[in-house]
């Protein structure tokens, strides 16, 4: 199939644990992008199976300043919940403790939207879970007009375990690609591109 939009995530950062961390940090995030994306692959080095939350914040902020909706899939059972006053964005993320399923690991990842934006409160939208166990779909509002310029994640019980990846994309909004941008964008030569309908 071939595409002429564009819609690049660009790496940023990228952290890969060599030993177990109770917080990751992105810090001095550029403010040349349009979104923020933010995925983990990642579990708490927590002896337990039960799952656990993970705190999210924006530029070290830890006051109330938070808000959050979350609708839940557990097993066959489906529920949703808010909160408000929070000192973190509670539905952003999830892991599961080292005595949870072999061999297995917690997901996910959150958008953040006009992340430099200096008019408006700040949301970010999550999707993750636990393969088997729980579904996440979070929305989280940070009350402050300040631009993003560092996430940070705690682990709320352990540390997250060594081997975690946590990547930081910046999202670029952008036009139809020019016709002669194709071929660098695809690998095809104008030439070889024919009509459609």
């Amino acid at each position: 199939m071939l595409s002429t939009y564009v819609v690049p995530k660009n790496l940023i950062e990228r952290q890969e644990l060599g030993s177990a961390a109770a917080t990751v940090t992105f810090a001095d995030i550029p403010q040349t992008y349009d979104h923020l994306e933010v995925s983990w692959y990642a579990n708490s080095d927590e002896d337990v199976t039960s799952l656990r939350g993970v705190s999210t914040t924006f530029n070290g902020d830890t006051g109330t300043n938070y808000a959050a909706q979350v609708l839940e899939a557990t097993g066959t059972s489906v529920g949703a919940g808010s909160l408000t006053g929070q000192t973190d964005m509670p539905f952003a993320a999830l892991t599961e403790g080292k005595s949870g399923a072999a061999n297995e690991m917690s997901s996910g990842s959150f958008t953040v939207q006009n992340y430099t934006k200096t008019d408006r409160h700040k949301h970010l939208l999550a999707a993750y879970g636990v393969n088997e166990r729980r579904l996440h779909l979070g929305s989280n509002r940070w009350a402050s007009t300040a631009a993003v310029t560092s996430i940070t994640l705690t682990q709320d019980f352990g540390d997250f375990i060594a081997g975690s990846v946590f990547t930081l994309r910046g999202i670029n909004s952008t036009v139809a690609a020019a016709t002669s941008d194709v071929a660098a964008l695809n690998g095809i030569a104008p030439a070889d591109i024919e009509a459609v309908n």
